[in-house]
C-alpha cells in the first residue's frame, strides 16, 4: 500500500516533468505567446528558425554584398534595435490590419532596454510550418527592416559593379 501511495504522490510530478515547457519553437502557439517567448531570452535565438525564409535570405544577401571593410546594414539585434543591454518585455499588442489575413499578424512590442528606457517596434509575423516566424521588423524611426536590407543590398551591388 505504501508503494501505491508513493506512486500516486509522484504521478503529478512525473506528468509535469514530461510536459515540455513552451518555448519559442513550440508549434501551434498564438502570435502573442510566440512574441512573449521570443523576448524571454533574445540571446539564445536560432535566426534561421525565428525569421521567415525571406527575411533570413535578405539578411544573408546583405551581409554577402557588403564589402569586408564595411559594416553590413544589420549590425545590431533587430528584435530590440540594440547591440547589447538587458531587454525587458513590457507589453505585446495585436494590431488591427487594414487588410487582415490569416497568413499575417502584426504585433506591437513595447519593451525597456537598459540605459535607453522604453522602446517600441512592430513585428510582422507569418506562419512557418506549425509555428510563427518574424517576416519583418518595423521601427518607428526608420521603417521596415526588410525594405532597408533590400535597398542597402541593391546599393552595395550597384557600387560593387561600378568599382574597377
Amino acid at each position: 500500500m505504501k508503494h501505491v501511495l508513493f506512486s500516486l504522490l509522484l504521478l503529478p510530478a512525473a506528468v509535469f516533468a514530461q510536459t515540455p515547457a513552451q518555448s519559442i519553437y513550440s508549434p501551434a502557439q498564438s502570435p502573442k505567446t510566440f512574441v512573449m517567448n521570443l523576448y524571454s531570452d533574445l540571446s539564445k535565438l536560432d535566426a534561421q528558425r525565428v525569421y521567415s525564409k525571406d527575411l533570413f535570405a535578405a539578411i544573408q544577401e546583405n551581409a554577402a554584398a557588403t564589402p569586408e571593410d564595411e559594416v553590413p546594414y544589420l549590425n545590431f539585434n533587430p528584435l530590440c534595435a540594440c547591440q547589447d543591454g538587458k531587454v525587458s518585455l513590457r507589453k505585446v499588442t495585436r494590431l488591427n490590419l487594414a487588410n487582415p489575413s490569416q497568413f499575417e499578424e502584426s504585433m506591437r512590442v513595447s519593451y525597456t532596454l537598459t540605459g535607453q528606457g522604453k522602446k517600441t517596434l512592430t513585428l510582422k509575423l507569418i506562419p512557418k510550418g506549425k509555428m510563427w516566424a518574424v517576416d519583418d521588423v518595423v521601427y518607428p524611426d526608420s521603417g521596415s527592416l526588410k525594405q532597408g536590407l533590400k535597398q542597402d543590398t541593391a546599393r552595395q551591388k550597384k557600387e560593387s559593379s561600378a568599382r574597377p
